[in-house]
């Protein structure tokens, strides 16, 4: 049964995380929310980790997670902000323990894969959008952490305002003010990066 949860979250790396809770196969529901959600998820995920090997982990932990309250989730409901809530306490908890450990990690840019070569254009852009994802990435490290998550799931993710409140737990009126905020502090870091032509939030 290991095997299956594993296999439907499309993890390829080591079998670190138990799922001795799960006594019978994953649902076809379930299978379907994983292959439907992991993009996502893992999206989430890597904006706030910045590392894909800590993103895969925290993506296959996020999954676990699901499945363990899958039985209380309203089926009727929309999944993407229950999937983002687990996927960013699940990040939010990796982050405070690479706080504690003060551990240095590089970053990793997602790639698409099976994507067929890059004429020279399109490599050149590819390079200048990279150059503007690490400016964000730095400025949302200059950001506190309630701005940092507001920010991640409104305009990295474009959630809308109403699931980063439930999400968050927080108010309408407190993420617009966060939002406000963190982009204010965002456009200065870039326009101090010379990028600010090309953010568009």
């Amino acid at each position: 049964m290991r095997e299956a949860a594993y296999a439907a979250t499309g993890w390829t790396g080591p079998r670190v995380l138990t799922v001795s809770t799960i006594e019978q196969g994953l649902s076809g529901r379930f299978e379907s929310l994983v292959r439907a959600y992991r993009g996502f998820a893992f999206s989430v995920a890597m904006h706030y980790l910045w590392n894909r090997t800590d993103a895969e982990e925290a993506v296959q932990q996020a999954f676990v997670r699901a499945w363990q309250h899958f039985a209380s989730f309203d089926k009727d409901a929309e999944p993407r902000p229950w999937i983002a809530t687990i996927v960013t306490r699940v990040c939010l908890d990796r982050l405070r323990e690479r706080k504690r450990h003060r551990r240095e990690d590089s970053l990793e840019i997602l790639a698409d894969e099976g994507r067929e070569p890059a004429g020279p254009e399109k490599l050149e852009r590819e390079l200048t959008d990279r150059q503007l994802m690490e400016c964000i990435r730095r400025a949302i490290t200059l950001l506190p952490p309630t701005q940092q998550r507001v920010f991640v799931l409104r305009d990295l993710e474009d959630l809308s305002v109403a699931e980063v409140a439930r999400i968050c737990s927080l108010s309408v009126a407190s993420v617009k003010t966060n939002l406000c905020y963190a982009r204010k502090t965002v456009r200065i870091f870039l326009r101090t990066q010379g990028e600010i032509e090309r953010y568009e939030p």
